[in-house]
């Protein structure tokens, strides 16, 4: 199953959620709300889990043939987002390595950069809002 990423509130200089443009394949395919990966310098992916660098949350949705080539993500403000595993308010997260979009505890010994703080406490298979960024 995909979760999507929902704004809450959007910060950055603008109130623009720090949106970011990147490259993206013109046969990619995303939901508004996806957390986008890089796989390459500003190239963004849907198709990377976990581990790879996170871009941001897609802030449109992005169909695959429809021509397009790049993608905005917002990387800065606060999201409603799915839990995979219990989180307590404060907690750093990072993106679940096997349900997309879901997030988990991040720990000392976790592989990948943490994405952001759990702003609310929340057992496994729950909507919490999650401060993402600045990425």
């Amino acid at each position: 199953m995909v979760y999507e990423w929902t704004k809450v509130e959007l910060y950055g200089a603008n109130n623009d959620g720090g949106a970011r443009r990147y490259a993206i394949a013109a046969d990619a395919a995303c939901s508004k709300g996806s957390l986008l990966y890089l796989t390459e310098e500003r190239i963004a992916s849907f198709a990377a889990l976990g581990s790879a660098p996170v871009a941001g949350v897609a802030a449109l949705e992005k169909t695959s043939g429809d021509g397009e080539t790049n993608i905005t993500c917002w990387t800065d403000g606060v999201f409603n987002v799915r839990t995979s595993l219990a989180i307590v308010a404060g907690d750093w997260l990072k993106p679940d390595t096997h349900t997309k979009n879901c997030v988990t505890p991040y720990t000392l010994v976790s592989s990948g950069a943490y994405l952001g703080r759990a702003l609310q406490t929340g057992g496994a298979s729950t909507d919490i809002n999650v401060r993402l960024g600045p990425l």
